[in-house]
């Protein structure tokens, strides 16, 4: 999650998406991310909790209710969150979140993606 991620229309309409077909979801959590307050992204104001308005969601059957419990959903306290930390930068951060992912989802055994691209990236490039 960014800044104004949930505020993009298609973004929130993917978020929809996978709420509506029940998909898992793990959130990944950049510092700048601030959550919208309840009434911001209730089903009457969600049209002006988003960043534009010349886009045609109910077109494909996404409803201002369905957004409103999406972003909701995706925003509760059981989904799997991940804070993405500031002292990792490029393919370091990039298997951090991975690793984060697996380790929530996988059995103990799972290897370690930034041990193995620390590793990579310390070998002398020829």
């Amino acid at each position: 999650m960014t800044t104004d991620i949930l505020k993009r229309p298609w973004c929130a309409g993917e978020v929809t998406i996978t709420y509506l077909t029940h998909q898992k979801v793990t959130v990944v959590q950049t510092p700048s991310f601030a959550a919208p307050e309840k009434d911001e992204i209730n089903a009457q104001n969600i049209m002006k909790y988003l960043a534009a308005h010349d886009f045609r969601l109910a077109d494909y059957g996404i409803s201002h209710q369905f957004l409103s419990d999406a972003l909701n959903w995706v925003l509760s306290v059981d989904r799997h969150w991940i804070e993405l930390q500031r002292h990792f930068h490029g393919r370091a951060r990039f298997a951090k979140i991975v690793d984060d992912c697996i380790s929530r989802h996988a059995s103990s055994g799972a290897s370690s993606i930034a041990q193995a691209t620390a590793s990579q990236d310390q070998i002398p490039k020829h």
